[in-house]
């Protein structure tokens, strides 16, 4: 399954390289990258996210674990799902909505956006839900951690600027969860993203809490 993952992921970042990346010749897209219970295994699953451009994340629309049915009806939902075209980023992790989530690049700036209340509530940023920070109960403090919105506090936080699209401004290390998906995104600008799997600080068992 990580092998398959890895290769669509490759397959991804390729097919659209030649037409997103003008203009960027030399400087290498943000992106966020799988983080594994083994270790060898992190970092190998990539998603860029080209400048000004948005990308689409969801999961696979087969249907769900509970036993066949006999209704048409439902038979016949499942046949639209099926139908409809694979998002981008297609994510084999569970938990993940068929249509779950945009990533919306703006000069290297990236917002994330839920497409499903029920995906708000099972993707995390940094351990807090899209539910919670969207409905503005969080904003960043010192170091990117979120922090109880105090009284008075306005806007949806310093880092954000006048015209800024909606959704939640990924920042550099950020740890995102996509239902049972763990990933780190990452401005290869700041830091080397082989360095930072191998210094150990992104660890599976710290980037789930």
């Amino acid at each position: 399954q990580e092998k398959m993952a890895e290769t669509k992921a490759r397959d991804f970042n390729q097919k659209n390289r030649n037409s997103l990346s003008k203009g960027n010749v030399g400087i290498e897209p943000v992106m966020m990258m799988n983080v594994n219970l083994e270790v060898e295994l992190s970092g190998k699953i990539r998603y860029v996210f080209y400048n000004n451009h948005t990308a689409e994340i969801g999961g696979h629309s087969a249907k769900l674990k509970q036993g066949d049915s006999d209704d048409s009806e439902e038979e016949e939902e499942d046949s639209d799902v099926e139908e409809e075209e694979e998002p981008e980023i297609l994510l084999g992790a569970e938990g993940v909505y068929p249509k779950h989530a945009k990533v919306q690049n703006v000069e290297r700036r990236c917002f994330l956006t839920t497409q499903d209340p029920k995906a708000a509530k099972s993707t995390w940023i940094n351990g807090v839900s899209v539910d919670e920070i969207t409905a503005e109960s969080y904003v960043r403090g010192p170091e990117g951690k979120w922090e109880p919105r105090g009284e008075g506090v306005e806007g949806r936080g310093e880092e954000y600027m006048e015209g800024d699209p909606p959704g939640v401004l990924l920042m550099h290390c950020d740890r995102v969860v996509f239902g049972k998906g763990i990933f780190l995104f990452v401005d290869p600008q700041q830091d080397i993203p082989e360095m930072l799997i191998m210094g150990g600080a992104f660890s599976y068992t710290k980037c789930r809490k």
